[in-house]
């Protein structure tokens, strides 16, 4: 991992604090830096200010909530003090941000092409056919198959993958030296989850931006972080390198995040998670029975649009769950885990299979049995 110079680091938040116009304190004395090059990770459960801070960064707070102490300097300037102008020039060309969920950030009226160069013909002047050019180039770094298909189309008709992927390319478009990222993976599976922090990684590699990332997971943290800032409601209450806070944390709350992350092979040789004192083992009851669901979804195409193929979302899917068990149905994103459950309560219908609850044929039910 690189090593930063935080003599003169590229942004520095000074005993910070923020209320709401109610006069409720949400940030109390916050402090933190980040250097050029560098990861920080701002870690904390949810509520303890962490975006509130990214998005002061940015001047991007709503009206009911203002700093009334501190500062943030961004290459040595305070964002609080700049004009409206000063702080619409920044955003963007010099502090990125990608949000939580890519569907709320992208425009679903606008084509992808539209919102990728909206922000280099703002900010860089570029005609047109330029900035396409621009936005084609950055969407092949970000591995997207068919760039061109991709300016084209709609945000609804890509994953959640794709779609944080596409909004990578339009932070990373403008070159900006400060990416936010705000748990930019919290609705991903595992696989695409690795391919979007190795994409982060990779660019910040590339183009020696720095980075702060906002996340609850200290196994995200592990990976990425050069350093850890620790905030608990509204508070920082540690701050260090990443390898002394996994290793040696001093606060009792930094120790309370590292034990609640769960561990890789602390079920080896337990045939199921263990059972509390008052539970006593009862005799497996069958609550719902699945067996061979089919669920398929018709592709059309032609002028008549006739149905031409169809997409084998759900395939031949059996299993039993018990009256008092969990059962949980893991798999990448695409593989058919909410197709399953949304087939299993008709809210998608089933091709074939039968699905049984409580003894009832739940994909015969009438509609006035199936309401109930």
């Amino acid at each position: 991992m690189t090593v930063p110079d935080l003599k003169q680091p590229l942004l520095s938040v000074r005993d910070l604090c923020i209320k709401t116009s109610t006069g409720l304190p949400i940030l109390d004395g916050v402090s933190f830096d980040v250097g050029a090059g560098e990861i920080v990770a701002l870690v904390g459960e949810s509520g303890s200010g962490k975006t509130v801070a990214a998005r002061a960064t940015m001047r991007l707070l709503p009206k009911v909530i203002r700093p009334v102490a501190g500062e943030i300097l961004f290459n040595q300037r305070d964002v609080l003090k700049m004009t409206d102008a000063e702080i619409r020039a920044i955003r963007g060309a010099q502090i990125g941000m990608v949000f939580q969920e890519p569907m709320v950030s992208l425009n679903p009226a606008m084509t992808i092409g539209a919102q990728l160069i909206e922000g280099l013909r703002l900010h860089e002047k570029l005609g047109i056919d330029a900035a396409l050019t621009r936005a084609t180039d950055m969407l092949e770094r970000v591995r997207i198959a068919d760039p061109a298909a991709c300016l084209a189309a709609f945000p609804h008709q890509f994953s959640g993958g794709m779609r944080q992927r596409i909004m990578l390319a339009s932070v990373m478009l403008l070159r900006p030296k400060l990416l936010i990222a705000d748990e930019p993976t919290t609705a991903l599976d595992v696989t695409i989850q690795a391919e979007i922090l190795a994409l982060i990684d990779r660019l910040k590699r590339e183009t020696g931006m720095a980075v702060l990332f906002i996340t609850h997971d200290m196994g995200v943290v592990a990976q990425m972080a050069d350093r850890v800032v620790v905030m608990y409601r509204g508070r920082v209450v540690e701050e260090g390198p990443v390898g002394r806070i996994f290793e040696a944390p001093r606060e009792d709350y930094t120790r309370m995040l590292l034990a609640a992350a769960p561990r890789l092979g602390a079920m080896r040789g337990k045939p199921a998670p263990g059972r509390s004192a008052s539970q006593t083992p009862v005799k497996p009851e069958v609550l719902l029975e699945v067996r061979n669901l089919t669920t398929r979804f018709p592709v059309k195409g032609g002028v008549l649009q006739r149905r031409v193929a169809n997409v084998h979302a759900v395939e031949d899917v059996s299993f039993s769950l018990n009256v008092g068990e969990t059962l949980t149905l893991v798999g990448e994103s695409g593989c058919g885990k909410s197709t399953t459950g949304r087939s299993i309560l008709r809210l998608t219908d089933a091709h074939s299979g039968h699905v049984q609850l409580n003894g009832w044929e739940v994909l015969k039910l009438a509609p006035a049995d199936l309401r109930r």
